[in-house]
């Protein structure tokens, strides 16, 4: 596959999947895309080179299982270092384009070295098939940066699909799938939790739109108020919201570390900070939700 159409695949219209030009098969009612094999090791979905050309597997696979709210492990091994990369993503994200990436964050400073310079800095980074974007958030020093697609020599998209949908609904909390018993069950069974939440991405876009898309967020914090009618609550510990139009970049403009409050009344909290000037604000919206358990 030549770079050009590969690229391609990641920007064409919203239906359209990343291989062969195909399209994705209709999901249903409600969009939930099939399930796949369930997994409870990592399975290599896709490997590919810095050009675009796949080696092994499809993106089309590693899409699929993103948009079921699999966990998304990335490996790259770029030619100018001399290590590789084996980065297991805390954020997930898939867009109706078929695009997909993941998120992590840590510690600028070299906690065994010597240079202390950025000591109380944090690095942000998204990474997806087409590259990664950087960006430095605290301390004495604040940048971004944009490494493209050829930056890394090959990357390798490994999924681990063990969770499943227990319930879902609309902004306004009515139910799609599944029950809001089923979900107080697993939170009382002790089962790991996430959730997805529809078009999280663009809080600040007024000129431009990305595409549909899904956020999937792991939780520190289940609430559920036994033996009463009150919403479940679910919060995350910082996590990154960004600009929605795709590929997704971490620019000082768009990007904010955020923690987020989610109840299944359709309800989100966010508490935002942001680069361009000191302290947080906090913003309230209403989005339709997935949430999943693990359950093997």
């Amino acid at each position: 596959m030549r770079r050009t159409e590969f690229l391609k695949g990641f920007l064409q219209a919203a239906g359209a999947v990343l291989v062969g030009g195909r399209t994705l098969p209709a999901a249903g009612r409600t969009g939930q895309p099939e399930r796949g094999t369930r997994a409870t090791k990592w399975q290599l979905a896709c490997a590919h080179d810095g050009s675009g050309t796949v080696v092994a597997g499809n993106l089309e696979t590693a899409a699929r299982a993103v948009a079921r709210g699999a966990d998304l492990l990335g490996y790259t091994a770029p030619s100018h270092h001399e290590f590789d990369e084996s980065i297991p993503f805390y954020q997930t994200y898939w867009n109706a384009a078929g695009g997909f990436a993941g998120f992590w964050s840590g510690p600028t400073t070299d906690l065994l070295g010597s240079d202390n310079s950025d000591l109380g800095s944090e690095s942000f980074y998204a990474y997806s098939p087409v590259g990664a974007s950087r960006i430095y958030w605290g301390g004495r020093r604040q940048g971004e940066r944009v490494m493209p697609q050829k930056h890394y020599d090959l990357y390798r998209w490994y999924v681990r699909d063990c969770w499943d949908l227990l319930y879902e609904h609309d902004e306004q909390g009515r139910a799609l799938n599944g029950s809001p018993e089923r979900l107080r069950a697993a939170i009382r069974d002790g089962l790991g939790l996430k959730i997805g939440i529809k078009n999280l991405f663009g809080l600040d876009d007024t000129d431009s739109k990305g595409p549909e898309h899904w956020v999937f967020l792991p939780g520190i914090l289940h609430l559920n108020y036994l033996g009463s009618s009150r919403p479940i609550t679910f919060t995350t510990r910082r996590l990154v919201v960004v600009s929605a139009t795709w590929p997704l970049v971490l620019t000082q403009k768009s990007f904010h570390p955020a923690t987020i409050l989610a109840r299944n009344t359709g309800e989100v909290g966010l508490e935002l900070g942001t680069l361009l000037a000191p302290g947080f604000q906090i913003r309230r919206i209403r989005r339709p939700m997935r949430w999943l358990a693990a359950t093997v």
